[in-house]
């Protein structure tokens, strides 16, 4: 056993020899070879900010010295905007990635987000007028007003002459067709019109006045807004003609106008006048509709007792003494008690 053990240990001490003088002999240059170095070249050497990386590796050589820098020699961006923090006046917040999202900035700006300077809803980067209010039209910048007026040139119809936005920039005097109507109260500004119209010509000829004059006069029970049974073959067939007469004007519109005499309704569902013309005018408009007409082309008001027959334009109170004198007599009544049906090209409501 003893010697078995003297025979490893000996075994050991020759292979360590053996690998020893195999490892000196290798180190030994081969006879006739020269041993090769090694230069490092001098652009490997060149560190021009001095930041401890190389510029071969820098990816921002030009580092102030005070900045701290990764591995590729660049400084801390901390809402990666790519604006470094040192030059970035919004740098953002470490760790608060949606505060990071709001610093980003251009390079252009100090590495902020564009603001809005004038509240225009433009950015200022891409605001023609960044300090004066605009529209997008002019890229930001204020829409072109010859004559100061606030009605910008392109919807100005008087640009050399001040005017009010309301009447397109020309002078509230301004009556373009001479009707009597100033622009701005005339539906129709360049066709003359008389002023039931809103100053839109006629669309109905003589006889078909007559018609509508005839159709108004219609009868309702006292107090009620429904047609007698006994009238109903008088005063159907007319507004038959008044639906028909629709139907072939198709681009025209109806305002359907109740009124009263001055009698208050005294066994009626009806509180008042005004509540009973509303619904008479209404049964009308219901006529029409069931006849065919379309309900957008009709509009149905009731006005009472305040505006007698010849004064429409005349808003009277209850109780005026214009009231009273236009209800002196029978006749006079008679003509209140009516449904005026006005057709026209425009909607005068």
């Amino acid at each position: 056993m003893k010697a078995s053990k003297m025979f490893m240990l000996a075994l050991i001490a020759l292979c360590c020899m053996m690998g020893e003088s195999y490892a000196q002999k290798e180190k030994k240059p081969k006879k006739g070879v020269t041993p090769r170095r090694v230069t490092v070249p001098a652009i490997y050497k060149v560190d021009t900010d001095n930041d401890g990386v190389p510029d071969v590796r820098d990816q921002c050589p030009n580092t102030p010295k005070s900045q701290k820098v990764n591995d590729y020699g660049c400084p801390t961006d901390t809402d990666n905007d790519g604006v470094y923090d040192y030059e970035d006046k919004c740098p953002g917040t470490p760790g608060d990635g949606e505060a990071n999202l709001q610093s980003m900035g251009s390079k252009e700006n100090g590495g902020c987000p564009w603001g809005d300077k004038d509240g225009d809803g433009f950015l200022d980067n891409s605001d023609k007028c960044p300090d004066v209010p605009g529209v997008s039209r002019f890229f930001g910048c204020p829409a072109p007003d010859l004559d100061g007026d606030g009605v910008p040139d392109d919807e100005d119809d008087c640009k050399d002459k001040k005017g009010p936005k309301h009447n397109r920039g020309c002078p509230e005097n301004k009556d373009s067709d001479g009707d009597g109507l100033l622009d701005q109260d005339d539906a129709c500004p360049d066709k003359p019109g008389p002023k039931d119209m809103k100053g839109c010509p006629k669309v109905t000829s003589d006889t078909e006045e007559a018609l509508l004059r005839q159709a108004s006069k219609v009868q309702f029970e006292s107090g009620k807004a429904t047609i007698a049974a006994a009238n109903q073959k008088k005063w159907y067939p007319i507004l038959d003609k008044v639906a028909d007469l629709m139907k072939n004007k198709p681009e025209t519109f109806m305002l359907i106008e109740g009124h009263t005499d001055n009698v208050k309704p005294k066994v009626s569902p009806f509180a008042d006048n005004k509540a009973l013309s509303e619904a008479r005018a209404k049964f009308v408009m219901d006529y029409l509709v069931n006849k065919g007409v379309n309900a957008n082309r009709l509009k149905s008001v009731g006005y009472g007792d305040l505006r007698p027959f010849g004064e429409e334009e005349a808003n009277y109170k209850a109780g005026d003494q214009g009231i009273v004198e236009a209800n002196k007599t029978a006749a006079q009544k008679e003509q209140n008690r009516r449904v005026k049906m006005t057709i026209a090209g425009t909607k005068l409501w």
